[in-house]
């Protein structure tokens, strides 16, 4: 008799709190990459990642889990009020980071601070709003659905957004530096 593979249920690979959780284990998995990580590109690389993952997994979030939790189970109002300021903070977080190098004195800290504040949110959401979602009306597969197509949908504006980015900077550079736009600090005037 010839066993089986073992296979997920497909239910189980489009649940939105599976879904989620995954996307939870991958940040925490970059950002232990990134404590043990010595090398300046590495260290860059793993930021490089997070910021990506975080910021496609917050804005399927925001539209898909956090609506549907908040119609199922009006009560979870301040939780997911505290969950979009926690995004928030974030996102400011990620700003700052993307504007800075390895170099920085302070960049390890505020990948750090990062860190600690996303898995202090992860903390609360899988306790709090896991929980409601997975005991409340919500159609859990549907929703992972859902999820899922946002998230793609996320992923390729940010892919054409790098893409005319990368563009942009080589047009840029390409051109003769006459033809350059440049930006003159307004000096100060002093009398003859």
């Amino acid at each position: 008799m010839a066993l089986l593979p073992f296979s997920k249920d497909a239910s189980e690979e489009t649940n939105i709190v599976a879904l989620l959780r995954k996307d939870h284990e991958k940040v925490k998995m970059l950002f232990r990459e990134f404590e043990s990580a010595e090398a300046a590109e590495e260290k860059q690389s793993i930021v490089g990642q997070a910021i990506s993952e975080l910021e496609v997994h917050a804005s399927a979030e925001e539209q898909i889990f956090y609506p549907a939790v908040r119609q199922d189970s009006p009560d979870a109002a301040s939780h997911l009020d505290e969950s979009f300021e926690e995004h928030h903070v974030m996102r400011l977080l990620m700003g700052e980071l993307k504007d800075m190098s390895p170099a920085d004195e302070r960049y390890d800290a505020k990948f750090t601070v990062l860190a600690e504040n996303v898995k202090h949110h992860i903390k609360e959401e899988e306790a709090e709003l896991f929980a409601r979602a997975r005991t409340g009306h919500l159609d859990l597969i549907e929703l992972g659905k859902q999820l899922l197509a946002a998230k793609a949908s996320f992923g390729s504006k940010k892919a054409v957004q790098k893409r005319k980015a990368t563009s942009k900077k080589r047009s840029l550079s390409s051109r003769p530096s006459s033809q350059r736009r440049t930006t003159k600090k307004p000096g100060k005037r002093t009398a003859a």
